[in-house]
């Protein structure tokens, strides 16, 4: 059922005359409420997204030029994830790091145009 219909209204949503009992609840109820989702999500996430961004420096074609500062808050972040899925494993930061300067220097001798700049290339 849709509300009344004036001839002008400031504060609440004017329905026009052929709009829908359906199309004046999408409009005034439901997209509002997707887009206060949407904004909660993106707002919840952006932090979350940066720190893990930071792990595009383990990639050969970044991992040359960065030290492991660069991604030492992404690996805290993912370190109890990892702890938990390898039970015979219990990384450590000191282990990481270690692991990650073996990477580097795998890859310092290596050209940059074979060197993989995404996790796809083999």
């Amino acid at each position: 059922m849709l509300p009344w219909l004036c001839g002008r209204q400031k504060n609440r949503p004017n329905p026009s005359v052929n709009e829908t009992a359906i199309t004046y609840y999408k409009r005034t109820a439901y997209i509002p409420f997707l887009d206060n989702i949407l904004s909660q999500l993106k707002k919840r996430f952006l932090a979350h997204k940066t720190t893990a961004f930071r792990l595009i420096k383990i990639l050969p074609a970044h991992v040359v030029d960065s030290q492991f500062d660069d991604i030492e808050e992404a690996v805290r972040l993912y370190l109890p994830i990892i702890s938990e899925n390898n039970e015979n494993m219990q990384p450590d930061i000191e282990n990481l790091k270690t692991d990650f300067l073996r990477w580097q220097i795998r890859w310092q001798d290596v050209l940059s145009e074979n060197q993989p700049d995404d996790s796809l290339r083999r």
